[in-house]
């Protein structure tokens, strides 16, 4: 099976470059949604959020509501609030030739884990959460003030229980303006599928504060003057896959 692999992950934490404003609404900065086959009835999904932990920023929320829709008529099925597993602030990965770090820089990443039974259906599911703070430092968008909505979909008919692609690591949390760098974004699909890379627009939704979404799609943000889904970040030359 050939998998097209899709990441919010590249997109958000290259925020973490631009410039940062304290404001105490605002400071997701990236995030993803997987999910593990244990046997043919039950899931592991797990969502994985990073926020801007410099002072003055929100903290997580100590739960997270995760909703799951059937995947062709988009009735919700269940929405249980899932209790904070773990945090941590994420060390300082520069690949860059930095020799100082910028003082108030801090990145702190938090997991969500549910176990559900979900058995195999024809129309599939989706799993999807949503939360509205972004980070202000998002220069590359053109509207900061909207939700991080992230998604996942579990096949119809899976029977094979199949698990969704794991990144195998993430990208560095500093780069320094004029170095070119090459960031090892590669992936481990542990039922053997072959993935697919490519740049996406990401999405958000009119959600409040992790108030009620409906099933997807979800609306893609639009990109700041100067941006765009294949020209992301500032860079010469442009940001390529290879």
């Amino acid at each position: 099976m050939k998998l097209s692999f899709y990441s919010s992950i590249l997109f958000t934490l290259f925020l973490i470059i631009a410039t940062s404003t304290s404001l105490k609404s605002a400071h997701v900065v990236g995030g993803e949604m997987t999910y593990k086959c244990l046997d043919s009835n039950r899931y592991e999904v797990t969502l994985v959020l990073f926020r801007d932990c410099s002072p003055g920023q929100t903290v997580f929320p100590s739960t997270a509501r995760f909703y799951y829709f059937d995947g062709s008529t988009g009735t919700r099925l269940s929405r249980p609030y899932i209790p904070l597993d773990t945090s941590f602030i994420v060390p300082v990965n520069a690949v860059s030739s930095c020799l100082v770090v910028p003082p108030g820089n801090c990145l702190e990443q938090a997991i969500y884990i549910d176990t559900i039974l979900l058995p195999p259906t024809a129309n599939g599911y989706d799993v999807s959460y949503a939360l509205r703070n972004r980070t202000n430092g998002s220069i590359n968008m053109f509207n900061q003030n909207v939700s991080i909505a992230l998604t996942t979909r579990i096949p119809p008919n899976d029977t094979l229980c199949n698990s969704s692609p794991i990144f195998n690591s993430f990208p560095p949390t500093i780069l320094c303006i004029n170095d070119p760098i090459n960031i090892d974004y590669s992936a481990t699909d542990a039922d053997g599928d072959s993935l697919v890379y490519d740049f996406f627009t990401p999405f958000y939704t009119g959600v409040g504060w992790g108030g009620a979404i409906s099933a997807p799609p979800y609306t893609p943000i639009t990109w700041a003057a100067g941006f765009s889904q294949n020209s992301q970040v500032t860079a010469s030359p442009t940001l390529q896959i290879d």
